[in-house]
């Protein structure tokens, strides 16, 4: 039997999806993660015949770590499927050593996903990668308008937006219940708890909008705010209404790795490439970071915060 193992990002429905699509075609085994233990996830992986990363932007480390496994495996054994910024020199690193790379900034993974396998799959596999799509800002591309114009809008943002919501309420296991419901094509609201967590993060968010307004602070280009949520990302989106800024910024402190995680999110108006921002900014700060136009994201060692909202507001105003 063939040993098939899918790592995904955990924090996002795209991520989700992705290793949904995949455990549809592959009947794999899946791990998620995220960008703090994605190193930790890989070491626990043993053996394997073949091996798909999803939805993770790489840093040198963990490359360093598939780089090893792949000089150990036949070619195309390991697969990279990602839509982030990735610095091209790392993206030749992994070429070399005969990983197959799906990699492009102008779609979704899980649309990315879709198409490398749309052939084993039924068409309600595409609603998925339109989950992913729309949460990910990213349904305006042109292979994602294509498979949203063919449904009823609002149905695709309702299912959508039950998924984030809901996946920012749970543990490992329901995260790996959801992955296991998709792979299925269960529409979300069919998946058992779906609703009630979804309504008990908006809940919270309308009570954390109230903390935001009060707590949030507003730089010459970007406001921001801390708060102790696992899922910052789609908080970030407030920031930007409440105080009439094209970027808002939350973080989130992780005092036991001395490290805090920041989450950007950018309006319309914005004209960076927050993915390339955070990116440029992380390495230069000992962290790593990543994300595509609009959102981006980054882990950084916890003293250098300071250096990091003066750095981000310099380098806002400088491009």
């Amino acid at each position: 039997m063939t040993n098939i193992t899918c790592i995904s990002h955990r924090k996002d429905v795209d991520g989700l999806v992705s290793a949904a699509l995949i455990k549809a075609t592959k009947r794999c085994k899946v791990i998620l993660a995220d960008y703090n233990d994605l190193k930790e996830k890989l070491n626990t992986i043993k053996e394997f015949d073949e091996l798909y990363l999803c939805d993770m932007g790489l840093n040198l480390e963990v490359v360093n770590q598939i780089i090893k496994y792949a000089k150990t495996k036949p070619p195309n054994s390991i697969h990279y499927i990602d839509h982030h910024y990735i610095d091209p020199f790392i993206l030749e690193e992994i070429n070399k050593v005969g990983i197959d790379i799906t990699h492009s900034l102008d779609e979704s993974t899980s649309v990315l996903v879709y198409q490398k396998f749309s052939k084993f799959l039924p068409k309600k596999a595409e609603l998925l990668a339109a989950y992913g799509a729309i949460t990910d800002y990213m349904d305006s591309q042109p292979i994602a308008r294509k498979i949203i114009q063919g449904y009823d809008r609002q149905f695709i943002l309702f299912e959508a937006t039950l998924l984030s919501y809901a996946l920012t309420k749970g543990n490992e296991d329901f995260l790996l219940k959801l992955v296991d419901e998709l792979s299925g094509f269960k529409y979300p609201h069919q998946i058992p708890n779906v609703i009630d967590k979804a309504i008990e993060q908006v809940d919270n968010i309308t009570k954390l909008m109230v903390k935001i307004e009060k707590n949030g602070k507003k730089m010459k280009n970007f406001a921001y705010v801390e708060l102790d949520e696992l899922a910052i990302g789609n908080i970030a989106n407030f920031l930007i209404g409440i105080f009439n800024v094209p970027i808002g910024v939350v973080y989130r402190v992780l005092k036991d790795k001395e490290v805090f995680e920041v989450s950007l999110r950018g309006s319309d108006e914005c004209k960076y490439h927050l993915g390339i921002v955070i990116s440029k900014i992380a390495n230069k700060l000992g962290g790593f970071g990543g994300g595509h136009p609009k959102a981006s994201g980054a882990q950084i060692p916890l003293n250098r915060l300071n250096d990091f909202l003066q750095i981000l507001d310099q380098e806002l105003s400088n491009n």
